[in-house]
């Protein structure tokens, strides 16, 4: 009987998100490592709910979105940098880049950011969320919740 890999393939899934806000967090040029405190889901238990890093127990492609809901956005703040960052080498994975956020955000002075991308992670090679909001004040808040400071991660393929 022939078998199917896939059905083989260890299942790595989690969403987790911020329980509460994080308030004037950036703005100025500040580096953020938002911590998702909370998870709706952890299959394969890779996500830390404590350090905010996914530690994938096997290599293959990855999935990951993160969303942040930020608020206090002035006209001022003109740059905004959402990224995957490796915790162990060098490696950014731009997952929305140079966005002027002032010109972009609502008429509260809101805007979600959020952006995908699909990686090749090896066993052990953690990632976690970097952020940065720069070319005003620090003023810029996330916004705690499930629906609104997210990020996520599936396996598409696992070797």
């Amino acid at each position: 009987m022939a078998t199917n890999n896939a059905i083989n393939q260890p299942q790595i899934s989690f969403f987790s998100y911020m329980s509460g806000s994080s308030l004037t967090a950036t703005g100025d040029g500040t580096v953020v490592y938002p911590v998702f405190d909370s998870t709706l889901q952890n299959l394969g238990a890779a996500y830390n709910t404590s350090t905010g890093y996914f530690n994938p127990p096997v290599n293959g492609l990855y999935l990951f979105s993160c969303g942040l809901d930020l608020s206090a956005i002035s006209a001022s703040h003109t740059s905004a940098i959402l990224r995957l960052l490796s915790g162990s080498a060098p490696v950014q994975v731009p997952l929305a880049m140079y966005l002027n956020i002032g010109a972009v955000r609502d008429p509260l002075n809101e805007y979600l950011l959020q952006g995908s991308v699909i990686y090749y992670l090896s066993a052990g090679h953690s990632m976690r969320i970097e952020f940065i909001v720069s070319g005003g004040t620090k003023t810029i808040d996330l916004n705690g919740g499930a629906t609104r400071c997210w990020f996520s991660g599936n396996s598409l393929w696992a070797n």
